[in-house]
């Protein structure tokens, strides 16, 4: 099954939860015991009803709260037995199951974007563990939402394998997609934390694939971003429109060229203040 297939059945069976399938699993049968949803407010008035009628079954408590123009949905385990205060970062990094190493990078960014520190730090790495992977975040296939202190920090990855092994537990066939789509080669962009995953083979600077996957929109998270603007959201843009359309490519120090059944179908340059790099995992 393809990634969108395999992504399109977890929509039709969780709907607005898709996303978050392994950290519920987690609240289920693990240590996490709080979930958030960010919405806007049309979304929330669509989805309320249903979130409501998903927490009473599962025996879990429903909060909201403003924030940044947005409507942040809390699920939370402890129902009203325990105070939570979402005023408190420190406290919600703790209920999500955060390492405290990366909840205390996180507070300590500030002023300084944590997509600009994932993009610093992984043009520096040439591999990863599958678990680690930052591409599939907004998907259901992932095993961490938080941004790690360091790619490779060793408590992410421990909580990651821990995750694995629950879903693995409770829902083999997930646990097989997350460590599938995981281990696909990924282009680092520099572009807000962004990337591709691929399901194709990776040799030297060409691939050859049958699948690209964005993890993301730019424009919305270029607010986000101190290094980053719209012109580099517009380059993004057309490395995905590129990408859709091509079953090979190759890169170079000026840019990304593609092919299609062994014929040229166009070419992105790469602005001089953005680093691409292949990432591999294992």
């Amino acid at each position: 099954m393809s990634f969108a297939a395999a992504r399109a059945e977890m929509e039709r069976r969780y709907g607005i939860l898709a996303n978050h399938v392994p950290e519920l699993i987690d609240m289920r049968f693990g240590r996490r015991r709080a979930i958030q949803l960010s919405l806007a407010d049309e979304e929330y008035r669509e989805h309320r009803p249903a979130l409501l009628d998903f927490c009473r079954r599962a025996g879990f408590e429903l909060r909201s709260r403003k924030s940044r123009g947005a409507r942040k949905m809390l699920l939370l385990r402890e129902g009203k037995k325990r105070a939570f205060d979402v005023g408190n970062e420190e406290q919600m990094g703790r209920r999500f199951g955060y390492p405290t190493c990366c909840a205390r990078n996180f507070l300590s960014l500030a002023q300084d974007p944590f997509i600009n520190e994932q993009d610093r730090r992984l043009v520096a790495i040439e591999a990863l563990p599958f678990e680690l992977n930052p591409y599939l975040r907004t998907s259901p296939f992932h095993l961490f939402k938080h941004f790690p202190c360091r790619p490779d920090c060793a408590a992410s990855l421990r909580t990651a394998r821990r995750l694995l092994a629950l879903v693995r537990a409770h829902q083999p066939r997930l646990a097989h997609d997350i460590e599938r789509f995981n281990r696909w080669p990924a282009l680092v962009t520099g572009v807000c934390g962004l990337g591709f995953v691929f399901d194709g083979e990776l040799l030297g600077e060409r691939l050859r694939y049958r699948e690209a996957v964005s993890s993301g929109e730019a424009e919305s998270l270029l607010p986000l971003s101190r290094q980053n603007h719209p012109e580099d959201a517009a380059v993004f843009s057309r490395l995905a429109a590129l990408l859709s359309s091509c079953d090979e490519v190759a890169l170079d120090e000026q840019g990304l060229s593609g092919w299609r059944r062994g014929q040229p179908v166009g070419r992105v340059r790469r602005p001089a203040h953005l680093t691409w790099r292949w990432l591999r995992f294992a």
